[in-house]
């Protein structure tokens, strides 16, 4: 079993996510209905990128249990 804290069960990322989410999706539509863009398109292409976000966040929470978990070492 790993020495490291857990998360507490909610820490607000799924709320962040959550929202982004809806702001994506609403700001696509709105942009494609105002315009005429298929906006989709361009989104669909940009999906590496949220794997890439979502790996760095990982590993930046990682850095940071350890980090919290040396601090109480004595």
């Amino acid at each position: 079993m790993s020495r490291l804290r857990r998360r507490p069960a909610h820490d607000g990322t799924f709320t962040l996510i959550l929202g982004t989410v809806f702001t994506v999706v609403g700001g696509g539509v709105l942009v494609q209905s105002a315009t005429g863009v298929d906006v989709w398109d361009h989104l669909w292409r940009l999906w590496p990128v949220l794997l890439i976000i979502m790996g760095v966040k990982a590993v930046l929470d990682y850095r940071a249990a350890r980090s919290a978990f040396r601090k109480e070492q004595p």
